[in-house]
């Protein structure tokens, strides 16, 4: 009983720093125009603040938890700052360029979280990650296709 409580709670801190992460969105992003140099500054300023605070919500963590939080933590400030870029550029290849970023950073924390596991759990959920990678891949192809700058 006790090593099955060991073997799922890692897992659930790294999910619950993710939700933390991705509620603490900032509101100013909605109203963020083209060509707004200094928008584009508070954005990474902010993603850069955030990640210092998840990091040090990382730091109170066993090792095994730690090493996922960090990472979860590294995708966040790329996904903030991709996304104010692109609203910066206001163009359909900064967005395309915007949703690769986020895709690959989604791919590497799926990764991580993969390696925590083993054997036949640990390849599934790799492949499974693999596979959303590719969706989101050909999502970003179609988006640009269609000249959108909206993002995920």
């Amino acid at each position: 009983m006790n090593n099955i409580i060991r073997t799922t709670s890692p897992h659930r801190r790294p999910i619950m720093c993710l939700a933390v992460l991705c509620c603490a969105a900032p509101t100013w992003a909605l109203a963020q125009d083209a060509g707004d140099k200094q928008a584009l500054a508070q954005a990474r300023m902010e993603a850069a603040q955030q990640h210092q605070a998840a990091l040090a919500q990382c730091g109170k963590m066993p090792v095994r938890d730690k090493d996922l939080c960090q990472w979860t933590a590294k995708a966040e400030r790329t996904k903030r700052e991709q996304r104010a870029e692109a609203r910066y550029a206001g163009t359909p290849q900064a967005a395309h360029v915007a949703r690769l970023s986020i895709a690959q950073a989604d791919l590497e924390v799926g990764l991580r979280m993969c390696g925590q596991r083993s054997g036949t759990v640990s390849r599934t959920c790799k492949l499974e990650a693999r596979e959303q990678f590719s969706r989101a891949k050909a999502d970003a192809e179609q988006a640009m296709r269609d000249g959108r700058t909206d993002l995920p």
